[in-house]
């Protein structure tokens, strides 16, 4: 017997299961599962309320394996433990004596897509050139978005596809015949806008949906599927999910486990494991992969390529996490130099000026910081004011301003910044960074009281943490806290004496 399987994630109650991750997530905790627990799981699903034997459940699950009689038995205790499920009063799975196994909760699935947005022509162009900006600069798979294409639903097959054919013709994803069956890499352009809007939350479902309908298609090890698991890694690094970032990093590099070192695509997913790895704070773990990878671009894709540049940016920022500031400060300006050559897209060539800016700060080069954020500020002229990009380099010119003199100017920006933060659901934690920049902007103001409210406010939502960034600006973060009390005291003595 073969029951097939849904790899999609779906909702049991208030537990959601993501079976390619194989985890359970239930009150925000993620709980993972072994993967014949999860077959099992998934098995159950397939139909509620169905009675499965364990002898049905063993050929589905453990089929051509020799098994114990305690296999099924262990299973489903250890997803009752993730699902918090009491087997005498239960809410899940139901024991039927002598009979075999029943799931009695709902079986809630997403849909595939849940889009209003009409898709065109000139809103392919668009996604393709948002995508491979945003792709490039915060992860590193290659776009796959096709320029001047249109997205076609085809009547007679009931498929969605896309078209290199231009056309004027718009359609509407939402509402589309249940039967319609996804090219998954259109709801990789569907996760690239999400992304792109700062909705990583909705860009990550596109994603778990994309390599269910891949993974049913060519397999677990296929280079489609290892591209989807590391846009979805870079997914969860928005959501500063890294433990899941980093499987389905792993994954990814797994996916190309049987093509050459010097394949391209596995040279992303290396790259991107280096990435992941920097983000989350494991700079030891980060360091051999990301050179690897420098160097194999470097054979594939060329000393000057843009990809090489993109990898000397987390190279820049993996010396700047290891204090090495010169080194850091060589291997972004390279990496600026390559992406000018190559005419890279202003996005890519803003985030290089605010990495290098970053770097300059770090070494009190107050002035060629507030230039590069300038440089970096100026090529987003006409970009929406609230995105991340955007009010990064707003936030390093602020730290640069304070650092020449210029208090009130760095007031003003941050006081926007801390308002413009709130208009995303990516990287909420930055809203108590500039909180916390702007209580020194006060304090050097002699605004004492207004300092220590801002800087209170920030220490209540910034902790010690291991992911890089957030690691950053808790050390900033002392710093201030040092010279608030460093002010304080001197006041206290002023007050004394006189």
């Amino acid at each position: 017997m073969s029951v097939a399987v849904d790899e999609q994630a779906f909702w049991l109650g208030d537990c959601k299961v993501e079976p390619i991750l194989n985890r359970i997530v239930r009150d925000g905790e993620s709980i993972k599962v072994d993967p014949r627990s999860m077959e099992v799981l998934q098995l159950l699903a397939s139909r509620p309320g169905h009675v499965f034997s364990q002898t049905e459940i063993e050929r589905a699950v453990w089929s051509n394996v020799i098994v114990t009689p305690n296999s099924v038995y262990q299973s489903i205790a250890q997803l009752r433990r993730a699902l918090s499920d009491d087997a005498n009063n239960p809410r899940y799975i139901k024991t039927i004596p002598r009979k075999g196994y029943q799931l009695i909760a709902e079986v809630q699935r997403a849909r595939l897509v849940q889009t209003a947005k009409p898709v065109n022509s000139s809103t392919i162009k668009r996604i393709s050139r948002e995508w491979f900006s945003r792709v490039m600069l915060l992860t590193v798979i290659p776009c796959s978005a096709v320029v001047g294409a249109t997205i076609v639903w085809q009547p007679s097959t009931d498929t969605l596809k896309v078209s290199s054919q231009p056309s004027r013709a718009i359609l509407t994803l939402e509402g589309l015949p249940e039967k319609t069956r996804l090219d998954p890499w259109i709801l990789y352009q569907v996760a690239s806008v999400a992304l792109a809007d700062g909705r990583p939350h909705q860009a990550r479902e596109h994603l778990l949906n994309a390599i269910a309908i891949e993974r049913a298609r060519v397999g677990e090890r296929h280079q489609n599927v290892g591209k989807l698991l590391s846009a979805l890694a870079n997914t969860y690094v928005w959501e500063s999910d890294y433990d899941a970032a980093e499987a389905a990093a792993r994954a990814a590099v797994e996916a190309f486990a049987q093509t050459s070192e010097l394949h391209p695509d596995r040279i992303w997913a290396l790259a991107q494991l280096g990435y992941v790895l920097l983000e989350s704070g494991d700079l030891e773990a980060a360091e051999p992969r990301i050179l690897e990878a420098l160097v194999l671009a470097s054979r594939v894709f060329g000393l000057r390529s843009l990809i090489r540049a993109r990898i000397l940016d987390d190279v820049a920022m993996l010396r700047f996490g290891q204090e090495r500031l010169r080194e850091a400060e060589e291997a972004e300006r390279e990496a600026l130099e390559i992406a000018m050559e190559t005419r890279a897209d202003a996005h890519i060539i803003s985030r290089q000026h605010t990495i290098l800016g970053r770097i300059l700060l770090g070494q009190g080069r107050f002035e060629e910081a507030r230039i590069q954020a300038m440089e970096a500020t100026a090529l987003l002229a006409d970009v929406r004011r609230d995105h991340p990009l955007v009010v990064s380099a707003r936030d390093l010119l602020a730290k640069a301003l304070v650092g020449t003199g210029d208090y009130a100017g760095a007031e003003v920006l941050l006081r926007e910044n801390v308002q413009l933060w709130q208009h995303s659901d990516a990287w909420s934690q930055r809203v108590w960074a500039s909180t916390s920049a702007l209580g020194e902007s006060l304090l050097a103001q002699g605004r004492i009281d207004e300092a220590e409210k801002c800087l209170h406010q920030a220490s209540l939502n910034l902790g010690k943490s291991a992911a890089l960034q957030e690691r950053l600006w808790y050390q900033e973060h002392l710093v201030r806290l040092d010279k608030l009390q460093a002010a304080k005291s001197k006041v206290k003595i002023a007050v004394h004496d006189s």
